[in-house]
C-alpha cells in the first residue's frame, strides 16, 4: 500500500496504490473487472465469495469525488489498483447548485 501527494493542473491530488504479487489478471478480463457483478473466477475455480460489486462501487465513489481509478495487471506477476483524489482544487469540478424560488 502506498500513498503520495501529487501536483496536478487543477490542484493537489493524493494517489493511493495497492499492489500484490498474486496470480494476476489477463488483459481480456481487466476490461470488465470494474463493472457491477463481474467476477473473474469461474464457478468451478472460485475460492472467494462476493457479489462482484467492490471495484464497481469503489470506481463510482472515486469518480463522484473527481478522481480516477486504474487497474494494471499481468498474469503471473500480480495486480496494482490505484486511485487519485483531489485534495485541493484551484477550480471547481462542477458549477454550484443554484436554488430558485422564495421561502415561505
Amino acid at each position: 500500500v502506498r500513498a503520495d501527494a501529487r501536483p496536478d493542473p487543477q490542484g493537489e491530488r493524493v494517489r493511493i496504490t495497492v499492489r500484490d504479487t498474486g496470480i494476476g489478471i489477463a488483459p481480456d478480463d481487466l476490461a470488465r473487472l470494474a463493472r457491477p457483478f463481474e467476477q473473474i473466477e469461474n464457478q468451478h475455480s472460485k475460492t472467494q465469495q462476493g457479489t462482484g460489486l467492490g471495484l464497481a462501487l469503489t470506481k463510482s465513489l472515486v469518480e463522484m469525488h473527481g478522481g480516477a481509478l486504474d487497474i494494471q495487471s499481468a498474469p503471473g506477476e500480480g495486480t496494482t489498483v490505484g486511485f487519485s483524489l483531489p485534495v485541493r482544487q484551484s477550480e471547481p469540478l462542477q458549477a454550484p447548485v443554484r436554488r430558485t424560488g422564495t421561502a415561505a
